[in-house]
């Protein structure tokens, strides 16, 4: 398994407000990570993270949980990064469908947020390496015309 680097990260933030995202850019900063990009709109958000290509994406639960399902969905959409909410109190409803939604792991204010952070970016590389086996896997039964048994 690779080595993966979890200190000196490249974070997208994204969320509702604004006096939010700027409390989560300081506890960011404070693990030693950069914040590339920080985002309100769920429009924009898949682009700025395309443009930016983060090594994680810290989405933030505000007032509206279908902002921020809809700020994961754009994110995860673009495949370049894994995604962690950042809630206030576990909320089953909202943690299940961004789960569905393509999040690797959540964070309440009071976790831990280093090991959260190389928990997502452990299971989005897994994640990766599978895929990327079963493209290799495919390109062999498309080269072959069958599965040998």
């Amino acid at each position: 398994m690779n080595e993966l680097r979890t200190d000196h990260l490249r974070v997208l933030i994204a969320g509702e407000r604004l006096d939010r995202l700027a409390l989560v850019r300081m506890t960011v900063a404070a693990l030693g990570h950069e914040v590339v990009a920080q985002e309100i709109d769920p429009v924009t958000v898949g682009l700025e993270t395309i443009a930016e290509y983060p090594d994680l994406a810290l989405v933030v639960l505000g007032p509206s949980a279908g902002h921020a399902l809809g700020m994961i969905e754009r994110i995860v959409g673009t495949a370049t990064c894994s995604v962690v909410a950042l809630v206030h109190a576990r909320d089953p409803e909202f943690l299940r469908e961004a789960s569905r939604l393509g999040a690797f792991a959540f964070i309440t204010d009071g976790g831990d947020w280093q090991s959260t952070f190389d928990m997502a970016l452990r299971r989005h590389a897994d994640y990766r390496e599978l895929e990327r086996a079963l493209l290799r896997a495919t390109a062999i039964v498309g080269t072959h015309g069958s599965v040998a048994r």
